[in-house]
């Protein structure tokens, strides 16, 4: 099976896309991306998970997932996704939002 890893642009765009939702609605969870560009995304509720699969499905996302229990001494268990490519160029909506008056800078955390 061949691996399939998103470009370094790509991997950009849908860390300002996730956390841009994240703040939006106010997603409990910790975003990263690594060296192979791929991207890891963990939450820690059922429904935040529920909410993170349908944005992974509206981009056309290729991603894997499992669930850890015991994690901290916060969180029961947590969801952890790993994103390795994704289908929609989210660089036509980033630079259409940009143009329409959102500060997408701030998103590139």
């Amino acid at each position: 099976m061949m691996d399939q890893n998103m470009d370094p642009q790509k991997q950009e765009n849908l860390l300002v896309y996730f956390n841009f939702l994240r703040e939006e609605r106010k997603i409990e969870s910790h975003l990263e991306k690594s060296l192979d560009n791929t991207i890891y995304f963990c939450v820690y509720s059922d429904k935040d998970f529920f909410t993170v699969l349908q944005w992974l499905g509206l981009v056309g996302a290729f991603f894997n997932f499992g669930k850890a229990t015991e994690v901290d001494d916060i969180h029961d268990f947590m969801y952890e996704i790993t994103i390795t490519d994704y289908g929609l160029d989210l660089g036509k909506i980033l630079k259409k939002a940009s143009e329409l008056g959102l500060d997408v800078s701030k998103y590139l955390k």
